[in-house]
């Protein structure tokens, strides 16, 4: 005990000695460990964006239209889903020239892979060129696409475009 009194001062200096390298590693630790979950968090963040990208490729849909038959002022369309993915809320407005006469055309609401919808067009007297545009949403309704074909069976515009929660 009497050893201790007369040491005193350098055992106090010898325990502050080692709590700081005790401190010291600690924090170091500490910051390997919140350097590693930085990493981590980021690695992660990459996978879920590629798994986001392909997901989107796996339900995206592809509306397609041509022309099926009819006479000149009624054409008979046909719109079909070429894409690997359902399409949903699908809607389609057709604009007739000259004049730029907007009208909504019932068609069918669901399309799957493949599948298709037949729609009836009504050209006035003086009309003679159309645009159709098919809008729809994915299956997760995660995006909206837009697809605008022209009466001579050229695609003139697809658009895709993040769905508004």
């Amino acid at each position: 005990m009497e050893w201790l009194n007369q040491n005193a001062g350098a055992v106090q200096a010898i325990a502050v000695v080692v709590l700081v390298i005790v401190t010291w590693l600690y924090a170091k630790r500490t910051a390997d460990i919140a350097e590693a979950t930085r990493d981590s968090a980021s690695q992660q963040a990459r996978v879920a964006a590629l798994m986001e990208k392909d997901l989107q490729e796996k339900i995206r849909p592809h509306l397609t239209f041509r022309l099926f038959g009819g006479d000149a002022h009624n054409p008979t369309g046909i719109i079909e889903n070429k894409g690997p993915g359902l399409a949903f809320d699908v809607k389609v407005c057709c604009r007739y020239f000259p004049g730029q006469r907007a009208a909504d055309i019932p068609c069918q609401n669901l399309l799957i892979p493949g599948g298709e919808t037949t729609i009836q067009l009504r050209l006035e007297s003086g009309e003679g060129h159309y645009d159709v545009e098919i809008t729809c949403t994915d299956s997760v309704r995660f995006n909206e696409y837009m697809f605008l074909w022209g009466n001579d069976r050229k695609m003139k515009d697809s658009k895709t475009s993040r769905r508004r929660q």
